[in-house]
């Protein structure tokens, strides 16, 4: 075949290598009809599955961010109830001391009173004795003085 003479439906010849137009519509065709099978059967389930993980990640990070927000506001809610907490006990524990205080403060006066009212009884029966004591050396001396003088002018 030569380069000048060309076959009805014959579209380029380049001797063993030539293209017909029907072999031309033909690959075509079959190329569409391959893409479109491709593209119903693998590439849309693909695309599908993609878009759905991609939603459910977006819906994960959503949740994990409505997640750390509430963390966080149950953290600040924990440490405002834990420095609430943490003044009442101190609260309580200055109620109790005070309260200790004064308990031992009225223990301390009572037996103040006590001691001081037992001192009182102690310095009377003190001096009871002494003036009893003194009586009875006077009521000596007086004998003494008696036996002396007996004795000594006898």
């Amino acid at each position: 075949m030569e380069h000048g003479s060309a076959k009805i439906g014959e579209v380029f010849n380049f001797g063993m290598l030539h293209l017909e137009w029907p072999t031309a519509l033909f690959v075509f065709c079959c190329f569409i009809l391959t893409m479109i099978v491709l593209n119903s059967m693998l590439f849309k389930p693909i695309l599908r599955t993609l878009e759905s993980r991609q939603s459910k990640l977006d819906k994960n990070k959503e949740e994990s961010k409505d997640l750390t927000h509430t963390i966080e506001k149950s953290e600040q809610d924990y440490q405002g109830k834990l420095s609430e907490m943490k003044e009442t006990i101190q609260q309580s524990r200055q109620e109790a001391l005070d309260e200790a205080m004064k308990k031992a403060n009225q223990l301390i006066n009572n037996a103040k009173s006590a001691i001081s009212s037992k001192l009182e009884d102690s310095e009377k029966a003190l001096e009871q004795e002494r003036s009893n004591a003194l009586k009875d050396a006077a009521a000596l001396t007086g004998e003494l003085s008696q036996l002396i003088k007996s004795k000594v002018l006898a």
